[in-house]
């Protein structure tokens, strides 16, 4: 009855669908089926479906019930969990309680971002994409609620709506966090480990794998004993601290540390700001997540917003692309993509001054706007000469001292021009030769060493991926050549 019961489901025959769960759940009261996985996952599939056919108090019946049951386990299966406590926050969300919505999908999303800091650092480069694709339903959703109780768009049918201040601090943590999960690349880390030829720190980096193994099957069969997990979680600490203590691989590729907007707002310097874009209601509206030393409550959050006709992703990026293409005056793309975030910015710096250094993290389509080529058409400034903007892949990134400093006494560049691409001739001559860019890095090296900059020339032969993968961490690095993505 279940399995007919999702058949129909996914026919759109909500009828039959509808029955056949009804049915099942009536056969599961007097069976020993009753609090099992099986009940918790029908009351579920129910309550979703009541939820589609709007039928608000009948989903938030079921739901509520489904979740008594999961709570009152030693161990909830996490994938059912979320999907449930998911559907209950939309539930109250489409009823109109917002202050409960809200309550649930903060216990959705501190689930969320306590499974990434537990149970993420486990998981395989590929498997912590499908984690991230698997969540992403719920990071949207939330990021769509939480512009509803932002009050900043009047969403809410109510004299009275639900205002939640916190909103923007929430945001912001759960855009750090979910960017970072991309970033951190666990499978080259963990073949240093196995590659070491350490034996203790392989025989305990095997041993804390294989602990975290179980573990993960005895959250998902839910048949382990609560005291038998909790030993086992307290052995899989201890082999972590182990390793963080013992393998600098470990505590950079493994251990996930959680990271606040207040940590960031704390490490910026005067006339600084740190920005988090965050595409929201599927590239309609974007938000800019501001922070500055003298934020103290919130971050400030900016909307950038489509128009009735041009949308930011589509008519609007459309006429940044042309007018590059096409050299032409480009007098929209500044208001339209940095005017109101950096108003924003101004209106909450000391005397509404311009920011000497923004560190900006972008999101959606402005992952392929260059902000600094924009220009201002009140003064003819483009971004670049107004201020320093700083674009970084997570504001995270601007903890590390080395990112937030001028770093004036270590000038170094390396400069890499008409690579061979290849010994292989066969494979080399599949890519055009590019004698400028021969030409582009000794210019630059030359104006560089005028400007008492040490230089790395690397030309033809020398400009090879060895090299580059010896560097010491250079101030500047730049590449001329042929660029190519494989999926």
């Amino acid at each position: 009855m279940q399995n007919l019961g999702s058949i129909y489901n996914s026919k759109e025959q909500y009828d039959s669908a509808n029955y056949y769960w009804s049915e099942a759940l009536n056969h599961i009261a007097t069976s020993n089926y009753k609090n099992t996985y099986l009940h918790t996952a029908i009351l579920n599939n129910l309550g979703t479906l009541k939820l589609a056919l709007e039928s608000y108090d009948s989903a938030i019946f079921l739901l509520r019930e489904s979740l008594r049951i999961q709570e009152s386990k030693e161990a909830v299966q996490p994938a059912l969990h979320k999907t449930t406590l998911f559907n209950l926050a939309e539930s109250y969300h489409w009823a109109g309680s917002y202050a409960l919505a809200d309550s649930i999908y903060t216990n959705l999303i501190q689930d969320l971002l306590d499974d990434i800091v537990h149970d993420f650092t486990y998981l395989s480069d590929n498997e912590k994409l499908a984690f991230y694709k698997n969540q992403l339903e719920f990071i949207e959703s939330y990021k769509s609620f939480a512009l509803s109780i932002s009050g900043l768009i009047p969403l809410q049918d109510s004299a009275v709506p639900y205002i939640n201040k916190e909103t923007p601090g929430r945001l912001f943590d759960l855009q750090l966090t979910t960017k970072a999960i991309i970033l951190n690349a666990s499978k080259r880390m963990k073949n240093n480990i196995l590659q070491s030829g350490d034996t203790t720190l392989i025989k305990i980096y095997n041993l804390w794998e294989e602990r975290k193994n179980r573990l993960a099957q005895g959250l998902v069969d839910g048949k382990m004993p609560a005291k038998d997990l909790n030993n086992l979680k307290v052995k899989i600490e201890e082999n972590e601290k182990w390793l963080a203590e013992n393998s600098r691989s470990f505590r950079s590729g493994f251990q996930f540390e959680k990271v606040s907007w207040r940590q960031i707002q704390k490490s910026l310097k005067p006339k600084e700001a740190a920005v988090e874009i965050i595409r929201l209601v599927d590239g309609l509206l974007y938000g800019a997540l501001i922070i500055t030393p003298e934020t103290t409550q919130q971050p400030v959050m900016s909307l950038v917003m489509s128009t009735k006709s041009k949308r930011l992703d589509k008519q609007f990026y459309k006429n940044y692309y042309n007018s590059i293409t096409l050299q032409a005056e480009d007098t929209l793309s500044y208001k339209t993509y940095w005017q109101p975030i950096i108003d924003s910015i101004r209106s909450h710096m000391p005397k509404h001054k311009m920011p000497q250094r923004i560190y900006l993290s972008n999101d959606g389509i402005y992952n392929q706007l260059n902000l600094n080529t924009l220009r201002n058409p009140r003064n003819g400034k483009f971004v670049l000469e107004e201020t320093d903007l700083v674009v970084v892949t997570n504001t995270k990134d601007i903890l590390n001292p080395r990112t937030n400093s001028n770093r004036k006494g270590n000038q170094q560049a390396a400069l890499f021009g008409r690579p061979q691409y290849s010994t292989d001739e066969d494979v080399a001559g599949k890519f055009t030769d590019l004698p400028g860019t021969g030409k582009e890095v000794e210019l630059l090296s030359e104006a560089l060493a005028m400007a008492k900059w040490q230089t790395q020339l690397f030309v033809a032969q020398d400009a090879t991926e060895k090299n580059l993968k010896n560097l010491d961490e250079p101030t500047v690095l730049h590449l001329a050549s042929h660029g190519f993505f494989t999926w």
